[in-house]
């Protein structure tokens, strides 16, 4: 069984290297924005690649689609081509090609590769962040026959490139897909001769069982419970509203149920995404936080249920745009989905040390377009990197990504400015971006660019998290910093250039400055133009008066935080020049911010999700509440005993102050319609949780 498992997966490995080397797309051989995997006959993922988790959840959609359409006229060498949101896709530039397997005749299994082009002929380059209806974001393929039997059909490759920007790029990019299926096929081949048919697929189902096994395991040695959690989503690329993500997890006995009901509708711009999406950024979180060991395929769905009604910005109904949705609802999904899953693994004796935050909880990724230096039509998105989220024992990894990729890349510069007319001032982590914890979030990368060797060039883009916070932290660890887009018009970096000096920060630069919001409509880039972006960090996980001094001195050695974010959050001093810490200073800095949260903090009404998911017999509640031994509460403390809860259920304790987002650092905005709601110990001050608001 073991042999075939990792044959299977070695399939899908091998897949992914054809699609590397074939394709020209910087998307895929840079960013490794794709994955691949292999169904059973009647679409039940048996295996998929080690790379963007989400791409691979909706293949079996895909192929139930192409199923209900072509019923028995699906022949050997057949392969489809789809790319609906409506019938299984994310959006439309997730361009998704699929093949049925046959050995001795008989259908055996599907292959299927997905990937994200850069152009599939919308109203602008990439994804339209204006769009009001789904007609304005490209072409739409519910599935067509783009082989036939093993012959290409030209006259529907035609119809695909005449709609594109691109299409000798978008050209090359398909028939990689099809080679990529191509090798599939060899492979399998060669499986199933030296097992039979028989037994192969009788191995693939029986692998699927192994996880479901597994996984409903895992379940029952959790905590029971319910486990809140909502998410946001500024800016719909129409509208500056602040869209809310919300989130029921329960948990019982061996099974799960994500429950959106009470987020808000579907919005007027392209941020929705249909139930594809969800179940994609539901899946994001369940992988890598419950199924680490556990072999991904379509058991572990079985003991999952989603819920999310139709018409609502997790499940969208036509004509709704939905070409953000990868990286805008679908990552709220995942974002709301890792902090609920992470309560319920914070609850356990066994499990607590797989807790942790948010990483990069929206892409910042720009989309620069028009005619590069060789005279052609082009549109690039360079996917820089965001934080990971700090973890129960931890530190976030920096510039780790999003969770969703297990084998992220990050773009080598050299080769954007190779593929578009842009020239780097520098490609960097961003100081203080991330989340402070006990154990910090990743930093963020920062970079700028400016025109080069081209006369015409746009700037747009996508993402969220500019306004509120994308990458939120868990058991009192701060948000993520924020990303942020900005633009220097009318500068003087030509004439530093001339001169030999390089600017370190747009400060330095003379001209007239812009930030942008989440959505960047397309914006001309002039030659004096620099444009600056850094993405969303990781949140942070505990309370940063808990983080140890040795490790923030580390962090200010090596310009990951500054001195003055290590005064005013960590409550440390450190002495740069003597590369130590003072530790009377600091013992003094970290009395007078806990009496000032104390000072500040008022009463609460019960934050329920501080609570949930109790286990009878667990010694924890998450990282800073336990069950208590006194008469009176049946909630402590961690910190230092103090009864917050009573035996009857009532809040004895719990106190709660809110902050302006800017109070938490210099990389959150100066003005939010967010706030910072933090909960803590009145005997203590310890920091027990925190949560975004938004303001009535």
């Amino acid at each position: 069984m073991e042999v075939v498992r990792h044959r299977l997966w070695q399939i899908t490995e091998e897949m992914a290297i054809t699609l590397r080397n074939v394709s020209g797309s910087p998307t895929v051989k840079e960013a490794s924005d794709f994955n691949v995997g292999i169904m059973t006959p009647d679409s039940k993922m048996v295996t998929m690649g080690s790379y963007v988790t989400i791409h691979a959840t909706v293949l079996p959609t895909i192929i139930q689609h192409i199923a209900s359409v072509y019923g028995d006229d699906v022949s050997e060498g057949d392969m489809f081509i789809a790319n609906d949101p409506y019938k299984g896709a994310l959006h439309q530039l997730d361009v998704a090609v699929v093949a049925p397997f046959f050995y001795e005749g008989r259908l055996s299994a599907w292959t299927g590769v997905v990937a994200h082009e850069v152009d599939i002929g919308a109203m602008q380059p990439g994804a339209p962040s204006g769009a009001s209806e789904t007609y304005q974001e490209g072409l739409r393929i519910p599935s067509l026959k783009i082989v036939n039997k093993g012959v290409l059909k030209k006259d529907v490759l035609d119809m695909i490139l005449s709609n594109v920007r691109q299409p000798g790029l978008v050209g090359l990019d398909i028939k990689a897909r099809i080679a990529t299926n191509n090798t599939a096929r060899n492979r399998l081949e060669s499986l199933f001769r030296r097992y039979s048919s028989e037994t192969a697929n009788s191995m693939m189902n029986q692998l699927i069982q192994i996880s479901e096994t597994r996984l409903r395991q895992r379940l029952r040695e959790l905590p029971d419970g319910n486990f809140p959690q909502n998410d946001y989503i500024d800016h719909d690329g129409n509208t500056s509203h602040i869209y809310t993500v919300k989130l029921q997890l329960t948990k019982k006995n061996d099974s799960l149920t994500f429950d959106f009901t009470g987020s808000d509708g579907q919005a007027k711009g392209p941020i929705n995404c249909t139930i594809s999406g969800t179940w994609a950024g539901v899946m994001g979180a369940v992988l890598p936080f419950l199924c680490y060991d556990i072999p991904w395929n379509h058991g572990v769905l079985h003991p999952i249920s989603v819920i999310a009604p139709e018409g609502s910005v997790v499940n969208s109904i036509p004509p709704a745009p939905v070409g953000l949705a990868s990286t805008a609802a679908s990552f709220a999904v995942r974002n709301a989905a890792t902090l609920a899953i992470s309560r319920m693994l914070g609850s356990s004796d066994k499990y607590w040390q797989r807790a942790g935050a948010v990483w990069e909880g929206g892409k910042a990724t720009p989309l620069t377009s028009g005619e590069d230096q060789y005279g052609q039509r082009f549109s690039f998105p360079f996917q820089s990197s965001g934080g990971a989220g700090g973890m129960a024992y931890k530190d976030g990894f920096d510039s780790s990504f999003s969770m969703s990729p297990t084998k992220p890349s990050m773009p080598n510069v050299e080769a954007a400015e190779a593929f578009a007319p842009i020239l780097f001032l520098y490609h960097r982590l961003a100081m203080d971006s991330g989340g402070a914890g006990k154990f910090r979030g990743g930093l963020a990368c920062e970079y700028a660019f400016i025109r080069h060797k081209s006369s015409s060039v746009q700037v747009s883009g996508g993402g969220h998290g500019s306004e509120v916070p994308a990458s939120q932290g868990i058991y009192g660890g701060y948000p993520g910093g924020c990303m942020l887009r900005a633009i220097r018009r009318k500068t003087n970096i030509r004439s530093m250039l001339k001169a030999g000096r390089i600017p370190a920060s747009l400060e330095e630069l003379d001209g007239e400055g812009e930030d942008f919001p989440s959505k960047i409509s397309p914006k001309e880039f002039a030659d004096d133009s620099v444009f600056y972006c850094r993405h969303n960090a990781g949140g942070g996980y505990g309370d940063p008066l808990e983080r140890e001094v040795d490790s923030v001195l580390h962090d200010a050695l090596n310009g990951f935080v500054s001195p003055r974010a290590a005064s005013a959050i960590y409550g440390v001093s450190v002495d740069l020049v003597g590369k130590e810490v003072d530790k009377q200073k600091t013992s003094v800095l970290r009395a007078e911010i806990s009496e000032e949260r104390r000072r500040k903090a008022t009463d609460t009404d019960t934050p329920t999700f501080l609570i949930s998911g109790r286990n009878d017999g667990s010694a924890r509640l998450g990282e800073s509440l336990r069950p208590s031994k006194n008469e009176k509460s049946s909630v402590e403390c961690a910190g230092c005993g103090n009864g917050v809860w009573s035996l009857g259920g009532k809040n004895l304790a719990i106190k709660f102050l809110e902050a302006e987002l800017s109070e938490g650092g210099l990389m959150y905005p100066k003005r939010s319609r967010a706030l910072l709601r933090q909960f803590l110990c009145p005997s203590c001050g310890r920091l027990l949780d925190s949560e975004l608001i938004l303001r009535q």
